[in-house]
């Protein structure tokens, strides 16, 4: 063989392996794709802090009323963003409800999976995550008096019915 033609195996042999190098980098990508690395997520719901330092949103990876989805629920502000809770469901994203403190350090947010009601909180002070324990005691006589319904531990049921994601849907229309 002339050196011309070792010279052409050696270029075949790096496009074969530039190839090579392409195809893993795709199954990497469809990889991480298949596992939600590559999910692209859509704000849900915001609310800000009262001072506007921190915000809170539920952001899903597939448009409003999308049936079938992944959400995550996050927090931002200065210095300041993480993941606080994570999942996926079957329905829809029904009645919200938010809680800010008078200083905007800490924020409680309940919310229905579908008709599973959802429970989370953080102290932005004390860095740290507030269980449903923590966050229903309040978020639910603030539900009542929004909605008109007796305060009773009977409310959370009602809220993630479809009486109730209705009657929190009929207040987003009405909302300027």
């Amino acid at each position: 063989m002339s050196r011309k033609c070792g010279k052409r195996a050696v270029v075949i042999e790096s496009r074969t392996g530039a190839a090579r190098t392409a195809a893993y980098a795709l199954l990497l990508v469809a990889f991480f794709l298949v596992n939600g690395c590559g999910r692209v997520f859509h704000p849900e719901f915001e609310s800000r802090s009262p001072d506007g330092r921190y915000s809170i949103a539920i952001m899903r990876n597939r448009p409003a009323q999308t049936l079938g989805y992944w959400y995550r629920v996050e927090l931002r502000g200065k210095g300041v963003r993480r993941t606080l809770l994570r999942g996926n469901g079957p329905g829809t994203i029904g009645l919200v409800e938010v809680n800010w403190s008078a200083d905007g350090n800490i924020v409680r947010l309940f919310f229905c999976d579908g008709s599973t009601p959802v429970a989370a909180g953080f102290d932005f002070q004390l860095v740290r995550t507030l269980g449903p324990g923590e966050v229903l005691p309040v978020v639910t006589p603030q539900i009542a008096r929004r909605y008109g319904r007796p305060q009773s531990l009977a409310v959370i049921p009602w809220a993630c019915s479809a009486e109730g994601n209705n009657a929190y849907a009929s207040r987003l229309r009405r909302k300027p």
